[in-house]
């Protein structure tokens, strides 16, 4: 949380609050004394007094109805105590957190980093004592250009995951150094003396501890799914009775989702079945714990020769699970033998969850992929049957049996110290003290100790205890007994086979496992997980042609007697001998060519070699090469100097974009560039579209007689401002105010602002932004002349960047701002979020919300740079100010201008946070169109912040709006405020904003919508901003308008009465009018 966001303080009823602190009451009691105590000395404490100056205030109030926290300093939004209940269990934690907010947390702070290579300073946000992995992709290298920061960005090498967090959980929360676990806040200690396994698992699936009702109603699901199909039984009963009891689990499983009409609908679909749907989840997961008790039973009885036992209702979990088995009191009698219940019970409250274990994680990966979960199971079976994992239990009891005597033990350490074998059941990578669950199996091995005397390798595990107790190999390395060493003793104590611990631990594990499944189902919506990899060969590029460049991993590549394969570079020049790491495939600019035992290439190769290596590298002065290249410059200039504005045709198709890789710069590379930089006229003519404003005119023609010397001459300073005088309805074409506030004259004014006439990066971007912009209006690929200047523009963007005070340049933040622009109107919305991202990072080291509050042009000009990037993924936008207000922007008490609005179809709005947005977007529109009755320009400086307001609350409602029609409303709301970002003649693609547009229109109802102004006001708002796409489904909004029988007169009528900008969304609103009404509806 930005320590600079003020909110304020939640207050809650006096009914609410008695209930609330009853309840804390009750926790508390719940709790140890020496927890209880430790809250009560943290709130009385002289320290607290002195470091919080809010002490006071928070002593008298404690049961009272306000939690006003930090008020000498900001004061934050707390939740009342009902809503912690998930850290109830955890009071000192609790009472740090109420009296130091988040402001003195330790855990929370930031982590600058300065990369020796570059010299950059980052500053990397903690939070919870972690960082984000991506925020160290920021850091790149020399080499990194722009447009490959994901490629050269910083990665994390952890194999093993030693210190890698994949997921953010509130379940289960293990402290390695004290030797501690709590499930949803409670202490294990607590649960183990107080619950049953039962309330246990209702507990880590839903939060809470169930009440009388809520556990019979779970115990009677899981019972009435316990049922096998036939087609199971049959599958597991085809198995030999000595078959592999992981292998017949497994298979057992997978008969299951053959059948199950979950996993069924989930891959035959292709949509998410499970995500975000509660129900469906629940339903799921009792399914699947059911499903592998099934099995489980059922495989212990195919392999011991018993006989299935159906499920009873009125019984427990575990006593339905032993009743299955075969474990019953005598022969004559089905119902479970409760001294093993009773033991159960217990035991499996220990194993029911281990936060994220290779097994949880397994599932979880494989639940990424959004396929079922009795599939995800399958996969953390598989995980948990590894000897480093829950195959540990089985292992350690067969290395007792290889003992046979406690006098071998000694033998057996030796050989650990010496790394000749491995001690299973000892040591753990998270706990640094004893393993918690260890004790309590203990203290069960004694109070059952009549059944376990009698196994003689029990000898043998305590004396591994003591004597690796006692050994300061283990002491010094922090190495204590797990719950492995132990475990398998009570298992065996009650007539269980060594071969069947692994698949009951796995059954006790996985409604933990299935927790953890359906809080990323439910709470956060799982992201695909993808590893990366750090790719160990070497691509070696060579510049004297001789020889290629090779990919080489040493012992990995086999040579061919008398000939060799190499590579060869195309596309750039090759530079010197460079590393690369590659996490993807090989690009497609390489060729392979043979070299000859001589090391001379073949010469139908040479040529080969040639074309792709030496690109300018054999040119002589004198040469005839470059002879015609000083011909080719003398004619374009010659060229230049006399045309006008006009368009030449140029004969060569556009070759895409490729990166300018950052290397050194000197006087004869750039005399070279300037060379072969193309002129402003070369620019190819294509056909427009009907619907498209007039082609705008090309950037001055002398413009590219500018050659960004440190200043710029008075007749190169007109031809920039000829260039960059903008306002948003009329006058030019190439709109880079959305990037800048520039002065209107070159004049004195122009003296603050003198890096747009000095600084070449900014230059080189202007030349950029207009070329690209009239590409993309006549709808051609990038030309010469725009990748010529974006190159240069991202070379000498990153040599600035390379500088430690290059956070403080007014021309790269603008430059970068531009470029992210750029982006977003090509559609390359990821490279938009690359350079937002810059952008935030530069922001907060200016100063956060503080500067953003001072430049409000600025902040505006980011607020509609991140909408248009919302509109185009989906995404919260990445300049977000603070708390939502729901009132109107436009009251009395907001300063800001009033107009009278006819309350006009704000029946149709349901939700009234909407309707709050609707009616303030109706009375800006109002202002907009009465300003511009009497100017002939827009000052939009006059409504950013009303409109940067609305567009926030839009965003903001995204999830939150339930009735199809106001979702419909909402998003013909942000289509309508993208009109205002558009470039002229051309439009972005949105492809969020289009697909949730046409998903609504096609399925909704459209007769819920009443009023037919409000359907022809959402299909023209639809037809302006994604017009491009298919037309058919704007079919229903447009029969049920009847504008059919309008004239565009009387449909410009209707619009006006609910909002429309005539000078802005006239011109082209007739036009696309004009192309629905010929459309003939099918």
């Amino acid at each position: 949380m930005d320590t600079n966001y003020t909110t304020q303080a939640v207050v809650q009823s006096k009914d609410n609050s008695m209930n609330t602190a009853k309840d804390f009451r009750k926790s508390i009691k719940r709790t140890s004394t020496q927890e209880s105590l430790t809250i009560k000395k943290i709130l009385k404490s002289d320290e607290a007094q002195k470091l919080h100056p809010g002490y006071l205030r928070l002593r008298n109030s404690f049961w009272s109805t306000t939690y006003n926290i930090g008020a000498a300093t900001a004061s934050y939004v707390t939740q009342p105590f009902s809503k912690l209940g998930q850290t109830l269990m955890l009071p000192t934690q609790l009472a740090r957190s109420l009296l130091f907010g988040t402001k003195a947390d330790p855990s929370n702070g930031t982590l600058t980093v300065c990369d020796n290579r570059t010299q950059r300073r980052y500053e990397i946000p903690i939070n919870r004592n972690a960082i984000k992995a991506l925020e160290l992709q920021k850091i790149i290298s020399v080499q990194a250009d722009v447009n490959s920061v994901s490629y050269c960005g910083l990665k994390i090498l952890d194999p093993g995951y030693l210190n890698t967090a994949c997921v953010e959980s509130n379940i289960t929360y293990i402290d390695g150094g004290h030797g501690s676990i709590h499930y949803r806040g409670y202490s294990i200690e607590y649960l183990f003396e107080n619950h049953d396994y039962e309330e246990v698992v209702f507990l880590l699936i839903w939060g809470h501890l169930p009440n009388a009702n809520e556990e019979n109603t779970f115990r009677r699901k899981i019972a009435a799914s316990c049922i096998p199909p036939p087609h199971v039984v049959e599958v597991i009963e085809s198995f030999p009775r000595d078959s592999l009891t992981s292998t017949m689990v497994f298979a057992g499983m997978a008969a299951y989702a053959s059948h199950d009409e979950g996993a069924i609908a989930t891959l035959q679909s292709g949509r998410p079945a499970f995500m975000g749907q509660a129900d469906k989840v629940d339903e799921a997961l009792i399914g699947c714990i059911s499903a592998l008790a099934t099995v489980v039973a059922l495989v212990y009885c195919r392999k011991r020769n018993k006989t299935f036992t159906p499920a009873d209702p009125e019984e427990s979990f575990i006593a339905n699970m032993l009743r299955m088995m075969g474990f019953h009191e005598d022969k004559h009698s089905n119902k479970p033998n409760q001294e093993i219940v009773k033991c159960f019970e217990k035991l499996w409250i220990l194993y029911a969850d281990h936060e994220m274990t290779n097994s949880t994680a397994a599932f979880l990966h494989a639940a990424s992929t959004l396929t079922d979960p009795l599939a995800c199971c399958i996969s953390g079976l598989v995980s948990g049957y590894g000897p480093l994992h829950g195959g540990a239990i089985e292992l350690a009891y067969k290395a007792f049996e290889d003992l046979k005597t406690p006098e071998n033990v000694p033998l057996l350490i030796a050989d650990v110290k010496a790394k000749k074998q491995r001690l299973f059941g000892y040591g753990h990578r998270i706990y640094k003290a004893v393993d918690p669950r260890a004790k309590f199996i203990r203290a069960m091995i004694d109070q059952y100790k009549d059944r376990v005397d009698s196994n003689p390798l029990l000898s043998i595990a305590m004396e591994i205890d003591r004597v690796a107790n006692a050994d300061k190999y283990f002491t010094s390395r922090n190495l204590k007994a797990n719950a492995d060493l132990y475990g398998c003793f009570l298992y065996t104590a009650f007539g269980f086979e060594t071969d069947i611990i692994v698949a009951m631990a796995s059954l006790s594990r996985m409604p933990g496992v299935l927790a953890h499944w359906r809080e990323a189902m439910l709470e956060k919506g799982p992201m695909l997980w993808r590893p990366q990899q750090v790719f160990t060969a070497i691509f070696e590029a060579t510049t004297n042609g001789k020889d290629a460049g090779g990919l080489r991993a040493a012992g990995d590549m086999g040579e061919v007697p008398g000939e060799d394969k190499t590579l060869a570079r195309t596309g750039q020049q090759c530079e010197a001998a460079v590393p690369y790491i590659f996490t993807t495939a090989m690009p497609a600019d390489f060729a392979f060519v043979t070299v000859g035992s001589s090391g001379r290439t073949q010469p139908t190769d040479r040529s080969v070699i040639r074309s792709r290596c030496m690109i300018g590298k054999n040119r002589q002065e004198g040469s005839r090469r470059s002879k015609q290249a000083a011909r080719k410059v003398q004619r374009a200039a010659a060229q230049t100097a006399s045309e006008n504005a006009g368009l030449q045709p140029l004969h060569h198709s556009a070759s895409p974009i490729k990166p300018w890789p950052c290397t050194a710069y000197n006087e004869k590379q750039q005399a070279e560039e300037h060379s072969q930089a193309p002129s402003t006229g070369e620019v190819a003519q294509d056909d427009t579209s009907a619907l498209m404003p007039p082609v705008p005119h090309p950037p001055p023609s002398d413009m590219s007689l500018i050659r960004f010397a440190e200043e710029l001459e008075r007749p190169s300073q007109e031809i920039l401002f000829r260039l960059v005088n903008f306002n948003a309805l009329t006058g030019t074409f190439y709109p880079i105010e959305h990037c800048v506030d520039l002065p209107r004259s070159a004049n004195s004014e122009a003296l603050s602002f003198s890096w747009i006439l000095q600084d070449k990066i900014f230059l080189h971007s202007a030349l950029f932004y207009s070329s690209a912009v009239h590409e993309h209006v006549q709808r051609r690929q990038p030309g010469r002349m725009t990748q010529f200047h974006l190159r240069r523009t991202i070379r000498l963007l990153n040599e600035a960047l390379s500088q430690p005070d290059s956070h403080r340049n007014e021309a790269i933040f603008h430059v970068i701002l531009t470029l992210a622009l750029m982006a977003g109107l090509w559609g390359d919305f990821s490279t938009t979020a690359v350079h937002l991202s810059g952008l935030r990072q530069i922001v907060r080291l200016r100063g956060g919300l503080k500067y953003l509050q001072s430049h409000s042009k600025l902040h505006f000009k980011l607020d509609r740079l991140a909408l248009s990037w919302s509109l185009g993924t989906g995404g919260t936008p990445y300049f977000f100010t603070g708390p939502i207000g729901w009132n109107s922007c436009f009251d009395a008490q907001s300063g800001n201008p009033t107009c009278e609005a006819e309350p006009f179809s704000c029946n149709v709005v349901n939700d009234w946070r909407l309707a709050v947005v609707w009616q303030d977007l109706r009375h800006l529109v109002n202002l907009i169109n009465d300003h511009l009755a009497c100017n002939s320009l827009l000052d939009g400086s006059l409504f950013q912040d009303s409109l940067g307001s609305i567009q926030t609350r839009l965003v903001h409602l995204k999830n939150g709006i339930d009735d199809r029609s106001d979702e419909c409303l909402r998003l013909g709301m942000l289509a309508f405020l993208s009109t205002t970002l558009q470039i002229p003649g051309g439009k972005f693609p949105y492809k969020y904003l289009t697909g949730s547009l046409r998903n609504l229109c096609e399925t909704i109802n459209i007769e819920i919508i009443e009023d037919d102004n409000i359907l022809f006001w959402l299909l023209m708002m639809c037809a302006i901003s994604v017009f491009e796409a298919e037309k058919a489904w704007l079919r229903p909004l447009w029969v049920k308008s009847g504008a059919e029988r309008l004239s565009w007169d009387s449909a410009r009528s209707r619009l006006q009465a609910i909002m429309w900008i005539d000078r802005l969304q006239g011109e082209l609103g007739s036009k696309i009018w004009a192309k629905l009404a010929l459309i003939e509806w099918v």
